[in-house]
């Protein structure tokens, strides 16, 4: 029968315990602390309008709140590190677009320009410049190739003066020829006619 008081009395300890440790942070750490607080009020004994906790209680939940401010404000220096780090690499980042930026901006200026005789030129002045010399030399080609043609029939009209000159030439000699033979012959009689 002792036994059995003794059983009854250790029971109604471990429920009681475990009834009064139910709201314990203690047992209850892994949960998050606003419900620890709420499981604590609820759990804590009352006394009037008031609620009675546990110093335990109120020791835990202080442990367990200054252990989550602690690894929340590691977690926030952690995060700032992380922001300024990031922030660098950004405006390294920055750095670099810009300075490629000015490079591909180089190497547009490079890629629109020829170099002609040491200068730089646009492929717009380039252009201009090589149509511009095509036409000029278009140009001198037609004015050469008009006065070839002017030159040559100018030339034909000579020759055929010169063809005309010469022959009216052959054709005075052959007259004054004939006039010299006629006058030679004339004379030849006059001087046979007075010799003879």
């Amino acid at each position: 029968m002792i036994f059995r008081s003794f059983l009854t009395v250790v029971s109604l300890s471990i429920t009681l315990f475990a009834f009064t440790q139910s709201g314990s942070p203690i047992t209850n750490a892994q949960l998050p602390l606003p419900e620890q607080y709420e499981l604590m009020v609820e759990e804590s004994g009352r006394y009037q309008q008031y609620r009675v906790v546990e110093r335990a209680w109120l020791d835990a939940f202080e442990t367990h709140m200054t252990d989550s401010l602690s690894a929340m404000m590691a977690y926030q220096e952690e995060l700032n590190s992380n922001i300024s780090d990031q922030a660098k690499t950004i405006e390294e980042r920055t750095e670099e677009i810009s300075t490629l930026n000015g490079e591909i901006e180089s190497l547009k200026g490079e890629k629109d320009s020829i170099s002609l005789f040491g200068m730089s030129l646009s492929k717009a002045a380039y252009h201009t410049i090589v149509w511009g010399i095509i036409v000029g030399l278009g140009i001198l080609a037609f004015v050469l190739i008009g006065r070839a043609r002017l030159a040559v029939s100018t030339a034909k009209e000579a020759r055929s003066k010169i063809e005309k000159l010469s022959s009216e030439l052959d054709e005075s000699r052959k007259q004054r020829l004939a006039i010299e033979q006629d006058l030679r012959r004339k004379l030849l009689d006059e001087r046979n006619k007075r010799e003879g």
